[in-house]
């Protein structure tokens, strides 16, 4: 599977889009390779398709990372392109670049060009990670600032909502 050269004037849904594609391929190739794989059959042999195709998800997710830095080497102001690549390294378990590349994403230059609820969506991936990632003070109140403006801008995201939640209760 080629993954291509996303367009440097690409959104911020194709971004993720591409992500979601990317991730499901590994699922996608445990149909073809297992068909007829009944649920009996998966719970004797214990096959989880998550974990037995983690290092592929791994792979394609270093793959869609290189891909991104082509579209941000054509478009360098081109949001998505950032937000993808934190998607891609966050898979990886790269915390800190990811962070880096939201970062990026959201910067004045760049933020321009996502709508507001695409930016909403990506203020509340930047507070998931940080919330996993940062030591306890920061994260709590670096986690409720990304959270308050990201359902202000997107208030259809429920899990936004409920992270912003936990937040008022850590901070009492």
């Amino acid at each position: 599977m080629h993954l291509g050269i996303m367009h440097p004037c690409s959104s911020f849904i194709s971004a993720l889009h591409l992500y979601l594609i990317t991730f499901g391929f590994a699922i996608e190739n445990h149909q073809k390779i297992a068909p007829r794989l009944d649920l009996f059959s998966l719970l004797v042999l214990e096959f989880d398709p998550l974990t037995d195709y983690l290092p592929i998800a791994i792979n394609l997710a270093k793959q869609a990372a290189e891909e991104t830095d082509l579209s941000i080497a054509l478009d360098p102001n081109d949001a998505a392109s950032h937000v993808l690549k934190a998607l891609a390294l966050d898979a990886q378990g790269y915390t800190t670049p990811a962070l880096t590349a939201l970062d990026v994403a959201l910067s004045p230059l760049t933020a321009k060009s996502l709508s507001d609820a695409e930016r909403g969506e990506a203020l509340f991936k930047r507070a998931e990670i940080k919330k996993v990632s940062c030591c306890k003070e920061e994260r709590v109140d670096s986690v409720f600032e990304d959270l308050v403006e990201s359902v202000k801008l997107y208030g259809e995201n429920a899990e936004a909502f409920w992270m912003l939640g936990e937040c008022y209760e850590k901070k009492g």
